[in-house]
């Protein structure tokens, strides 16, 4: 009785498909990430004009 140690093709077939998955979630969800921080930069963006136009009114 001799027994291989290792990992057969249909264990290393699953990991790869696994970690596949992982990736394409990941990069998927990257453009929403960067799409949530413009909207956060831009509004603070709005903000900083809107009280930048009020310093001449309050001198």
């Amino acid at each position: 009785m001799n027994k291989n140690k290792g990992f057969t093709l249909v264990e290393l077939a699953i990991v790869l498909v696994i970690i596949g998955l992982l990736l394409g979630f990941v990069l998927n969800g990257q453009p929403l990430i960067d799409s949530a921080k413009s909207q956060k930069n831009g509004a603070r963006f709005s903000k900083c004009t809107t009280l930048y136009q009020r310093i001449p009114r309050s001198i």
